[in-house]
Parts: C-alpha cells; sequence; structure tokens
C-alpha cells in the first residue's frame, strides 16, 4: 500500500519508491535511508519516536533485525539522512524521532496519480480537511443517534412516573434534569454542526483562491492553522459528548435500577419512626 508523508510542510516522503522530494525536486536516497524516513515518519504521524529495535528490524530484517552490531551503521544512516531532513532527532537512549509536523495522506486519496509526479501541497492539504470534514460529520452524526435514543429513553421512565410516591418524585426530578442537559447538548450539536459547514466553506474558498493564483499557498498558514484547530476542537467535542452521553445514561439506569434499594431504606425509616 502506497503511502505518502510530508513533513514541515516542505518535505514530501512517498513509501513506495526511494526519493524525497524538497520544494519540488526530487532527492534520491539509499534503501537503507529512506526505510529509516518512512519508519520514523509512520511514528511520527501519531507524535511517537522509534526505538532501536523497531527501526533495525525494519532496515535488517533479513539480517536478523536489531542487535549491538547495527548500532555504528544506524548512526550512519541517520547522519546522512539527516544532509536532507534536519528534523531527525536522538531519543536519548531509546531511539530516534522526528521533531516536525508529520502530515500522513491516505492511500486512497492518491489513487488517482498516474504521472508519477507530486502533486501540490495545496491539494494534498485540502484533501485532508475533506477527510476530516467526513470523519467529525461521522461522528456528528453518532452524537444525534445517542441523544435521540438516549431522548427516547428518558421520556418512557417519565411516562412510567405517574404515582407520586417518594420514589418516583425523586426519579422523576432526576430524570427531567437529564433530559434538560440533553435538550443543551442538541442546541450545542446544533451550532457544531454549522461550526463544521463553515469550516468546510472557508477551506473551499481558500483552495480556490490557490488554485487561481490568487494568493500563495504559504501566504495561507495562518488560516490553514486556523481550519485545523477547528477540526481537533470539532472532534474533541464529538468525543466529550459521547462520553458525557454514555454517562448520563448509566446514571439513569442505576437511578432507575435502584428503586428496590430506595423503598427499602424508606420502611426502615418509616419503622425507624
Amino acid at each position: 500500500m502506497v503511502e505518502m508523508y510530508i513533513l514541515a510542510d516542505s518535505i514530501v516522503v512517498n513509501s513506495d519508491n526511494e526519493t524525497i522530494t524538497i520544494n519540488n525536486q526530487e532527492i534520491q536516497l539509499r534503501p537503507q535511508c529512506h526505510k529509516l524516513l518512512v519508519a520514523l515518519a509512520q511514528c511520527g504521524k501519531y507524535d511517537r519516536f522509534a526505538t532501536f529495535r523497531m527501526i533495525g528490524d525494519n532496515l535488517w530484517y533479513a539480517d536478523g533485525g536489531w542487535g549491538p552490531d547495527k548500532k555504528q551503521s544506524l548512526k550512519d544512516c541517520v547522519a546522512e539522512l539527516r544532509k536532507y531532513v534536519p528534523y531527525v532527532k536522538s531519543v536519548r537512549g531509546k531511539g530516534y524521532k522526528l521533531d516536525c509536523k508529520v502530515q500522513h495522506i491516505p492511500s486512497f486519496i492518491l489513487g488517482h496519480i498516474g504521472t508519477g509526479k507530486t502533486r501540490s501541497f495545496y491539494e494534498f492539504e485540502f484533501d485532508s480537511f475533506k477527510l476530516k470534514e467526513r470523519e467529525i460529520r461521522g461522528q456528528l452524526s453518532l452524537v444525534t443517534y445517542q441523544i435521540t435514543n438516549l431522548m427516547e429513553h428518558i421520556n418512557s421512565h417519565i411516562d412510567k412516573c405517574a404515582d407520586e410516591t417518594p420514589y418516583q418524585k425523586v426519579l422523576k426530578s432526576n430524570l427531567l434534569k437529564a433530559k434538560a442537559s440533553l435538550e443543551f447538548a442538541k442546541t450545542e450539536l446544533s451550532n457544531r454542526e454549522t461550526e463544521l459547514v463553515k469550516a468546510m466553506q472557508d477551506s473551499l474558498e481558500l483552495y480556490k483562491k490557490v488554485k487561481r493564483c490568487e494568493v500563495d499557498f504559504e501566504d495561507t498558514k495562518k488560516e490553514r492553522t486556523s481550519l485545523k484547530e477547528t477540526y481537533t476542537c470539532l472532534a474533541d467535542w464529538c468525543y466529550d459528548a459521547k462520553f458525557e452521553i454514555r454517562r448520563l445514561k448509566n446514571t439513569i439506569n442505576e437511578t432507575v435500577e435502584q428503586k428496590d434499594d430506595f423503598q427499602a431504606i424508606l420502611s426502615a425509616l418509616i419503622n425507624e419512626k
């Protein structure tokens, strides 16, 4: 599977060949150096470092993998790679990492590239925006489903609270509070959906301006950073919302299941009097 990585918005690494592209200039790497860079990029997209063993097993798989006899070869490889990629940093006593932003371009986005030439950076950037938008839209749909499902669950229990027993009064009060929380979540969800639509419109407008050469790609860094922050905040909100909805559902279920305990405690208090 062909994978591509963009390092620090300036270096393109393709997992399928042994060249890298720096400022539209292709540079041939030795096979070992290329393998090392791909391994670092694969870890870098998760903001992690590659251990010596991970690197060694990748570079010298056919030769028994990592071992003390490979240390000098790895140092030579790193020194050579740093001539072109200055972001290779040592993690003392553990391995190496890329000390820069690593953008991963999935294989399905690369599927239509047939010329072997690297696409423009802005095309990759905006393809990644579309991917983020699709992922977040799916998460928002899941939150919508969870809210609707839990709201129906709450309403069904409220309908059962017809008798004004002490337990049902407490239960109904808690259910109404939960319902109010969900109503607020629905409002917030609508706001997040509006933000997502605006972010996608803004990214599309930016893409058109760059493509028409109305603005230079490098001059859009502030806008692109702002869009990335928006997408990150939206993704974080979806994660937090799903967690809070699950927590609220568990709390409701626990409250409903406490009916016998509540009545036993109430009976004991009455008997004491």
